[in-house]
C-alpha cells in the first residue's frame, strides 16, 4: 500500500495573528456575557419595582443605568478611535465593574494618532493583560478599596499608555522576574500580583517586537504603575512565537 505524508507549513507569524483574534473573540464573548448577566439582574430589580408600584425608584433606575452606560461608552469612543482598542477597554470595565473594581479612564486621555505600521493586535495585548493584571491586583488587596486607573496620550513621538492599581505592589527586585517565561503564583508571589506565567510573559514579547520601553514604579495608588511607551517611528518587526 503507497502511503505518504503531507506536510504543511505557515508562517510563525500567521500562528500569531490566530492566537490574537482568538483571545480578541474571547474578550468579546466575556464582555458579552458579563453584560447579558448584569443586566438580567437589573431587569429583575426593575421588574420588582414595577411589582411594587414604585414607579420613581423604576425610572432612577433605567434614568442612572442609560446616563451611566451611555457616559462609558461616550469616554471611550472619545478617547479611542481604533474600535479593536476600544473594544478591549470596554470589555476591561465590564469585567472591573463585575468584581466591584473602581476602573476609571483619565478624563484627558487620548489615543487617536496610531501610526499604519504599528499592529493594534499587539497593543490590545498588552493593554489587556496589564488591565487584567491591575484588576487582579486591586481585588487581592483587602486594605483598600479596589482602583484602577488608566491613561493614554498620542501627543508627541510616542504612544503612552498609564495602568495603576490599589494592589500591594511589587518589590523593586521582583521587576524583572514577572516578565520570565512560566513564572507563576505558585513559585512565589508578588503581594497582590500573582503573575501565571503566560500574561505579562505575552506583554513582554509583544513591547519586544514594537520597539517599546514598559516601566514599573510604585503607583500613587499604593500598588503598581505600569507605563508602556510606543515610539512612532517605524522599526522593521521582530519575528516572535
Amino acid at each position: 500500500t503507497n502511503q505518504g505524508i503531507v506536510a504543511s507549513f505557515r508562517p510563525l507569524q500567521d500562528l500569531h495573528r490566530l492566537q490574537q483574534q482568538l483571545r480578541h473573540s474571547e474578550e468579546f464573548s466575556e464582555m458579552l456575557r458579563v453584560q447579558a448577566h448584569e443586566y438580567s439582574n437589573k431587569l429583575h430589580m426593575l421588574a420588582g419595582l414595577l411589582q411594587l408600584e414604585a414607579y420613581q425608584e423604576a425610572l432612577e433606575l433605567v434614568s442612572s443605568e442609560t446616563s451611566g452606560l451611555q457616559h462609558l461608552i461616550g469616554s471611550v469612543s472619545s478617547a479611542v478611535s481604533n474600535p479593536a482598542l476600544a473594544a478591549i477597554i470596554m470589555a476591561k470595565f465590564n469585567r472591573a465593574r463585575e468584581l466591584k473594581v473602581n476602573l476609571t479612564l483619565e478624563p484627558d486621555s487620548s489615543m487617536h494618532d496610531i501610526p499604519d505600521h504599528i499592529p493594534v493586535s499587539r497593543l490590545t495585548t498588552i493593554v489587556a493583560n496589564l488591565l487584567d493584571n491591575a484588576i487582579e491586583a486591586a481585588v487581592r488587596n483587602p486594605h483598600t478599596p479596589p482602583q484602577v486607573k488608566l491613561a493614554m496620550t498620542d501627543l508627541g513621538h510616542d504612544l503612552i499608555f498609564d495602568v495603576e492599581d490599589s494592589g500591594s505592589g511589587i518589590d523593586a527586585e521582583d521587576y524583572a522576574c514577572i516578565f520570565n517565561r512560566g513564572y507563576s503564583s505558585k513559585k512565589k508571589t508578588y503581594g497582590a500580583h500573582q503573575t501565571h506565567g503566560v500574561g505579562l510573559y505575552l506583554v513582554q514579547q509583544q513591547v519586544e517586537a514594537l520597539h517599546a520601553e514598559l516601566n514599573i514604579a510604585p503607583a500613587e495608588l499604593g500598588g503598581t504603575l505600569f507605563t508602556l511607551i510606543v515610539p512612532k517611528r517605524e522599526y522593521p518587526e521582530k519575528e516572535h512565537a
